[in-house]
């Protein structure tokens, strides 16, 4: 019985383990993505002050 319990144990502890692992990972790939979404807004908007100005 005892042996069981500790196997159970272990299992908890891995699956949170996975839990947190995926919950880390998402957050990663939800900071990457605004980055990304944040230096293609600055490049639109360097891109369109150039285009204005060489056009004036």
């Amino acid at each position: 019985m005892n042996n069981n319990t500790s196997k159970e144990a272990q299992q908890i502890h891995t699956n949170y383990n996975k839990e947190q692992m995926n919950a880390i990972a998402k957050a990663m790939i939800v900071s990457f993505a605004w980055s990304w979404a944040d230096l293609l807004q600055e490049n639109r908007y360097k891109n369109n002050n150039t285009i204005g100005k060489t056009a004036s």
